[in-house]
């Protein structure tokens, strides 16, 4: 399978943080497809393992986050428009017109409004509104409303993706079902080949909220070391060059929570295959999930490889499929190139 065929059926599913069982249905279709078999663990993250042929081999822990931003159903008021909470740090500025998908059943299709400026008080307009002033609007009643959505019900943003040119894609969700699609298809590339350490692949739940799904389902996988894969931030007009990367690159997080031994492993994969791999220096947490599965049990050794992005939440994530397709070759390589004695 391609990365662009695999992203194109984890971006569709919906998935916000804490209700992710779609988009991990797709991923376990995915993987299937490819040969490799899953469940879900208590929480809902998704657990697929390459067994070595020793039993009692190392293991190698392989992370991304399966869920998206979005929101959550608080209440309807007597006009019938929805209000909500944030499941995840959904960028507010975007936020006004945005058509999202209430994950009624069947879904409910509503546009978030706001006040539009003609209506607006002159110091009202030099400001972005904020997500406790909007609300979604479905063209619906409120007795209409709550007799199909309840409180409780997430929602989830909607998009249309698409390929632009220079082989870029946009699609909500590629934070972080990108690297969802990176792990999945390195997978499929080195399933057959012999090595001597396990691979557990967790596709994790509730990141947006605070990395609940990754520290139990490391807790569960017992991991000798990690490798986390996330999305980190492409370079944009007016954007920092300190704090942002070109949408060519990959990048490895630099700092105390990053182990340099492993680090190194993936540096080497790199240099092999003349992958330019900069550093992305974080001196406290890299905000990623290696931050609960490195203290998780007694201590897990990780490492933090990252695709950079445009747009970062916001429904239209913006992605280089020619560095995701490099970030799969680097994986795969740094898969079978490691030892089951690098791990120990």
């Amino acid at each position: 399978m391609t990365t662009f065929s695999v992203l194109q059926k984890l971006t569709a599913a919906s998935g916000p943080a804490g209700f992710e069982g779609p988009a991990c249905a797709a991923l376990a279709e995915v993987l299937g497809e490819m040969g490799i078999s899953s469940h879900i663990d208590p929480l809902g993250s998704l657990i697929a393992k390459l067994p070595a042929s020793d039993e009692n081999a190392p293991t190698l822990l392989l992370d991304a986050h399966i869920d998206e931003i979005g929101l959550i159903v608080s209440s309807v008021d007597e006009k019938g428009f929805v209000k909500f909470g944030s499941l995840g740090g959904a960028d507010a500025r975007i936020m006004p017109d945005c058509e999202v998908s209430i994950l009624a059943d069947p879904p409910i299709d509503g546009v978030l409004c706001c006040l539009p400026p003609h209506v607006q008080k002159p110091d009202e307009m030099k400001k972005f509104a904020a997500p406790k002033d909007m609300a979604i609007d479905c063209g619906m009643s409120k007795e209409a409303l709550e007799a199909r959505v309840k409180t409780g019900t997430p929602v989830v943003f909607k998009s249309s993706p698409r390929v632009l040119a220079n082989n870029r894609f946009v699609s909500k969700s590629l934070d972080n079902r990108l690297c969802a699609a990176v792990i999945a298809c390195a997978l499929e590339k080195v399933k057959a080949h012999a090595r001597d350490y396990n691979i557990v692949f967790t596709a994790s739940v509730m990141e947006e909220v605070g990395g609940r799904g990754a520290k139990a389902a490391a807790f569960g996988a017992d991991p000798n070391a990690a490798v986390v894969l996330d999305v980190t931030f492409g370079e944009a007009k007016g954007s920092p060059a300190d704090d942002t990367f070109a949408l060519d690159a990959l990048t490895v997080c630099v700092g105390p929570e990053c182990d340099r031994a492993l680090t190194g492993e993936l540096r080497k994969a790199a240099a092999a295959l003349e992958i330019p791999l900069e550093s992305e220096v974080y001196a406290r947490s890299t905000g990623t999930n290696g931050t609960p599965i490195q203290i998780t049990r007694a201590g897990v050794p990780t490492a933090v490889l990252s695709l950079p992005i445009r747009n970062m939440h916001t429904p239209v994530e913006l992605v280089s499929l020619d560095t995701a397709d490099k970030a799969v070759d680097l994986l795969a390589k740094f898969l079978d190139d490691l030892k089951g004695g690098d791990l120990l």
